[in-house]
């Protein structure tokens, strides 16, 4: 596998599902990041839709990094990439989408 490291690589994977298929991410899901355009789209746009900067408040998003963090800093070491790139609780979901104005923007 090559490196992506440009901005024309980049746009080249992203809009080129022929020969860079989101297929083999089917294992973790077949929905949205292991389909191809255009089977993937209707859900997409959800995911979208949810996920625009005003859907969860600036508030919410520090509140969440904060308590993420703060093993980590209260240890002052610690391997972030290990300790926070995994699922988040659901508890987190909620509690930001409280936040959220009505209609969900």
């Amino acid at each position: 596998m090559r490196e992506i490291t440009t901005d024309a690589d980049v746009r080249a994977v992203l809009t080129d599902p022929a020969r860079f298929s989101s297929a083999p991410m089917g294992a973790l899901d077949r929905v949205l990041i292991g389909a191809d355009p255009p089977e993937h789209a209707p859900v997409r746009r959800l995911v979208a839709a949810a996920l625009r900067a005003t859907a969860v408040p600036d508030d919410a998003i520090a509140a969440i990094a904060d308590e993420l963090l703060a093993p980590l800093l209260a240890r002052g070491t610690g391997e972030a990439v290990a300790e926070l790139a995994r699922p988040p609780r659901r508890r987190r979901h909620r509690r930001a989408a409280r936040g959220r104005p009505r209609g969900g923007r």
